[in-house]
C-alpha cells in the first residue's frame, strides 16, 4: 500500500471548526464511557475517579493521533481520519493539563504536598516532562514554525519528540498504577472489572508495536528499492 503519511493533504478541505467539534465530541464520548466504567467498577464516582477518566482519555487521544499513521500505512479503512491526528493530539494534551490542574487544586487530600510528590517524584517527573514535550510539539506546529524549519524536518521532529513523550506517559502511569494492577491480579475474584489503566497500558503498548512495525516496513521497502536500482544500474 502506498504510504498514506506522505500523500495526505496538509491543507485539508475540512472546516476547522467542524473538525474540532467532532474531535471534542469524540473525546467527550470516550470520557463518558471511561467514567461509566469506573462507576461500574467502584459503585460511585468521585473527583479522583473523574480525574482518572480524564487522564485515560488523554492517553487514548494521544495514542490514536500516533497510531493513525501506522494503521493507514497497512490498511485503507482509516485514511479519511488522518486529518484528525493533530486535533486528537492537542485534545489529549488538554486532557493532560486538566488532569494536572485537578490533581493540584482539588485532590490535596489524596496527593498531599510535599510528602506525596517527594515519595512519587519519578512518576511525576515523567508525567510533567511528557506534557512539556507535547506543548513543544504544539508550539512548533504553527504554520510559521513549519515554514521556518521545513516540512521534512518538522515531521521528523514531532515524530521523535512525540513518541519520546508518549513513552514518558507510559512510564508515568505504569509507575503510578502498577500497585493497583498487582492488587487486582491477586484479588480479582472480588472485582471482575480490571483497572481502567490496564486497558490504557495495553493500548499504549499497541501504539508502540505498530510504530515499530511501520518503521520495519518502511526500512524493508527502502532496502528493496535500493537493491532494485542497483540491479538496473548493472543491467
Amino acid at each position: 500500500k502506498q504510504n498514506s503519511i506522505t500523500n495526505v493533504n496538509t491543507h485539508p478541505s475540512h472546516p476547522f471548526v467542524i473538525v474540532w467539534m467532532k474531535t471534542a465530541l469524540f473525546g467527550f464520548c470516550v470520557y463518558f464511557i471511561f467514567s461509566m466504567y469506573l462507576f461500574l467498577r467502584y459503585g460511585y464516582l468521585s473527583v479522583y475517579l473523574i480525574n482518572e477518566a480524564i487522564a485515560e482519555t488523554g492517553v487514548l487521544l494521544i495514542g490514536l493521533s500516533m497510531i493513525l499513521s501506522s494503521v493507514c500505512y497497512f490498511w485503507n479503512f482509516a485514511d479519511s481520519k488522518l486529518i484528525y491526528r493533530k486535533y486528537l493530539g492537542v485534545g489529549g494534551l488538554l486532557c493532560g493539563i486538566i488532569h494536572v490542574l485537578i490533581t493540584l487544586l482539588f485532590l490535596g487530600d489524596e496527593f498531599s504536598f510535599p510528602a506525596y510528590f517527594l515519595n512519587h517524584w519519578l512518576a511525576i517527573f515523567f508525567g510533567l516532562l511528557a506534557i512539556i514535550l507535547f506543548i513543544f510539539i504544539v508550539i512548533i506546529s504553527s504554520k510559521k514554525m513549519i515554514a521556518r524549519n521545513g516540512g521534512e524536518r518538522w515531521r521528523k521532529t514531532i515524530r521523535y519528540v512525540g513518541y519520546i513523550g508518549f513513552v514518558f506517559v507510559i512510564i508515568h502511569f505504569s509507575i503510578q498504577k502498577y500497585p493497583e494492577w498487582i492488587a487486582w491480579v491477586s484479588t480479582r475474584k472480588s472485582n471482575v472489572f480490571p483497572p481502567l489503566s490496564i486497558f490504557g497500558a495495553l493500548f499504549a503498548l499497541t501504539v508502540i508495536i505498530m510504530r515499530l512495525a511501520l518503521w520495519r516496513a518502511l526500512k524493508t521497502r527502502s532496502n528493496t528499492n535500493i537493491n532494485t536500482n542497483e540491479r538496473h544500474n548493472i543491467i
